[in-house]
């Protein structure tokens, strides 16, 4: 880059540094909205931010980086800080001359990758609300064994959540035994109407343009590091699910969202196919979400298929009679739709409104 252009990088990165802050104060996550204050006013830090790829949030792809070391074993003061890392974290407020420190101590290293890294994660505290619209296909396909396609799986835990346990308070669902135990508080007197042995999956495949070898402890540890270290119990419901998803990954194919079509084509015609997704698709242009779309809609047209969406990218425009936007006034909030398609066109429902994360939902269905 030219003299001007680093500027204006590292001009960016502090206006993403101040946006981090705020996200990390709704999200009660003291630790990373300390430490972001502190870097959207340090240009050697910024600095070595803006080394990320474009369209890749240079905080994330610091603290990412920065999680990655001390989750491998690197030593420094700064673990006593990270409540992922230790049972009796330090006080926040004194981290970030210990945080500087060590990013100048591994100055090259954190350069590497963050230039060379995209930011990948797979959160299974997303299928708390999935799981209520692959549920939705299920029952509108007769009770019959789906036939799952996921796009943008990452690792392919979401793909496996037939052997996690969901607890909604009211109503549980899943394998009590499992190890992964995914808590979910319902907002409101609506209850989703899971019942026990629906749904059932015949058949399941996963497209991301640049899936994760959960069997690879490198590859594992990067996407562990994505996980906010002030959320210590996502982290350690992350690290139960790459143990339990490792021993037997789920099939996922490389390649573009807009090959979804060959992965369809695959899946057996006697089952109900649901294609679902989570906030993959808001990351794309806007022409490539309605190439995908046009996809979904072609496909249609042979048999029945059924969508289920977190975090919205379906471009309104291609929808009949989508159901309005609710939100429930709270910061960091994810909606998830249902769709399907009649006489060719694609109908479609807000079913839930969702703590990003997974936390707590409203149905709506």
């Amino acid at each position: 880059m030219t003299q001007p252009e680093d500027q204006a990088r590292i001009e960016a990165a502090s206006v993403t540094f101040q946006r981090m802050a705020e996200m990390a104060r709704q999200e009660d996550a003291p630790l990373y909205q300390h430490l972001s204050g502190h870097v959207a006013n340090d240009p050697e830090l910024m600095a070595m931010s803006a080394l990320s790829r474009p369209n890749r949030s240079m905080a994330y792809m610091l603290y990412y980086t920065v999680h990655y070391l001390l989750l491998g074993g690197v030593e420094h003061q700064l673990a006593r800080y990270y409540p992922s890392l230790t049972d009796q974290p330090l006080d926040p407020a004194g981290a970030y001359p210990v945080f500087r420190d060590f990013c100048l101590q591994h100055a090259d290293e954190i350069r590497v990758h963050i230039s060379g890294h995209n930011v990948q994660t797979n959160e299974v505290g997303h299928m708390s609300a999935l799981l209520l619209g692959i549920d939705e296909a299920a029952r509108r396909g007769g009770d019959k064994p789906l036939g799952l396609v996921e796009v943008g799986p990452a690792a392919g835990l979401n793909l496996c959540f037939d052997r996690y346990f969901f607890d909604y308070g009211r109503i549980q669902w899943g394998d009590q035994s499992s190890p992964v135990h995914i808590h979910c508080q319902l907002e409101d007197d609506r209850t989703p109407p899971l019942v026990a042995g629906r749904p059932t999956i015949g058949y399941r495949i996963g497209l991301d343009i640049d899936p994760i070898d959960i069997t690879d402890e490198r590859q594992a540890r990067w996407m562990m590091a994505a996980t906010w270290p002030d959320h210590r119990d996502l982290a350690e419901t992350q690290k139960r699910a790459v143990e339990l998803v490792r021993k037997a990954p789920p099939k996922i194919i490389r390649g573009d969202a807009l090959t979804v079509g060959d992965l369809i084509a695959d899946v057996p015609p006697e089952l109900t196919l649901c294609v679902y997704q989570s906030v993959m698709l808001s990351q794309l242009p806007e022409e490539k979400r309605q190439r995908f779309v046009d996809i979904l809609t072609a496909e249609a047209a042979s048999r029945p298929i059924y969508f289920v969406s977190m975090g919205g990218g379906v471009p309104a425009a291609s929808v009949r009679n989508l159901s309005p936007v609710v939100r429930s006034g709270v910061a960091r909030r994810s909606r998830v739709d249902f769709y399907w398609w009649e006489n060719g066109e694609m109908q479609g429902q807000q079913i839930a409104d969702t703590h990003t994360h997974g936390r707590s939902l409203r149905w709506l269905g």
